[in-house]
């Protein structure tokens, strides 16, 4: 079982809570939320689970597919996106067998995630996108790993390439933003930023930067390519490489680190921005404004955040998604009734119980106490925060 409940009401609850975690922890690579507000993790396994704010627990969700025709495999999953709360995509590195040999297709959903299936991108397996967006009017697009630019019109179902100048094609492009069907932004391996009002039919080159370039430059490297992202917003260019978070006008095109912010998305229908800072603040910027407002805090860096359908989701290991709505803040521990804990890696025994002793990452101090009865009782944990540091300096610790 699990409680979700505001983070003020949890911070009054005095006994630490003993029921099985969910398995899945530090393996979530994507969060995302339908408009109904049903939260969905997925994981690098592709095992799915999800759970509505107010629910005391996770549900594993049995994926179902309609009319698989042929073996699909599942290699990589990178990102969800659910339009409404019955049309959900998720992109990746999949392939379906259904035409022999294997080939590149997203998973589909009509009835909010019930039944998937299959619509094919390209006739190879190379269409491997590393992410999925909407523009403002509807259509929806990906860049492949190998620098191919694919559409679709009507909500995933059908997929075409787009047709990208000669010089695109040669130049390694590595990351696209479309703000709408015409017009979007491309930068590639040199760190050339090509712009265009017409679909990519013709190529707006970007002007030069008047001033020097500074020592700290995105890499665009292929290591980078799951991690990186890039961002078409107001007036500025935002680029996501990793941990590092790059940030140039358009006016005066020149990649500057964008100073204290540790993490950094944008809403899917592309009306904010939001970040958190390395105070671990965060912030909401409206598309249109000059900068952006507080709307929490007290937040450690997520390992993933993701905004849809007026809300924004930090999720982290040791706490679950953190869903912000508004100015409320629900944390989902991620806990179920029927759930198992992977033997701790540091153990010892007294008479009748086994002691285990974990933690997650540098950044906090999180302490993961297990415990069971032996010789077979099941494993139950107890986390503990020793010391919160919403900031990127690793500690030292010393632990048994």
């Amino acid at each position: 079982m699990m409680t979700f409940a505001p983070e003020r009401a949890l911070a009054q609850t005095a006994a630490p809570d003993r029921r099985p975690l969910l398995k899945v922890g530090v393996e979530i690579v994507d969060v995302a939320q339908q408009p109904s507000g049903r939260v969905w993790v997925t994981t690098r396994t592709f095992d799915v689970y999800t759970a509505m704010p107010g629910d005391r627990s996770w549900s594993r969700w049995e994926l179902r597919f309609d009319g698989l025709k042929a073996k699909l495999e599942v290699k990589r999953v990178s990102r969800l996106i659910f339009l409404s709360d019955s049309v959900g995509v998720l992109a990746g590195d999949i392939l379906t067998y259904e035409r022999g040999s294997p080939v590149s297709c997203v998973l589909r959903t009509t009835n909010g995630g019930s039944s998937w299936s299959t619509s094919i991108i390209a006739p190879d397996s190379m269409a491997v996108s590393d992410a999925l967006r909407v523009t403002s009017d509807g259509m929806m697009f990906m860049l492949d790993l190998g620098g191919r630019f694919w559409t679709s019109p009507d909500q995933g179902l059908h997929w075409s390439q787009g047709k990208l100048p000669m010089s695109m094609q040669t130049a390694e492009i590595k990351e696209m933003d479309m703000t709408s069907s015409k017009m979007g932004a491309a930068i590639d391996r040199s760190r050339t930023i090509s712009f265009t009002t017409n679909a990519w039919q013709t190529v707006i080159p970007a002007r030069l930067s008047s001033r020097p370039i500074v020592r700290t430059q995105p890499n665009l490297l292929d290591r980078f390519s799951w991690s990186r992202d890039l961002m078409l917003w107001n007036d500025r260019l935002i680029l996501i490489e990793g941990r590092d978070i790059y940030i140039t006008m358009l006016g005066d095109l020149l990649w500057e680190r964008w100073d204290g912010v540790a993490s950094v998305c944008m809403s899917d229908d592309r009306q904010y921005v939001y970040y958190v800072d390395v105070q671990g603040q965060l912030w909401r910027w409206k598309n249109g404004d000059s900068s952006g407002v507080k709307i929490a805090d007290g937040l450690l860096m997520p390992r993933a955040m993701r905004a849809a359908h007026g809300r924004v989701i930090l999720y982290r290991p040791e706490t679950g998604p953190i869903v912000v709505d508004g100015t409320n803040k629900i944390t989902m521990r991620m806990y179920a009734d029927k759930g198992e804990i992977e033997h701790p890696l540091r153990t010892q025994r007294d008479v009748d119980t086994e002691w285990g002793i974990d933690w997650i990452e540098p950044n906090s101090l999180v302490i993961d106490i297990y415990r069971r009865k032996v010789p077979s009782g099941q494993w139950q944990r107890d986390t503990f925060t020793l010391s919160e540091r919403p900031c990127l300096e690793p500690l030292v610790t010393t632990v048994w």
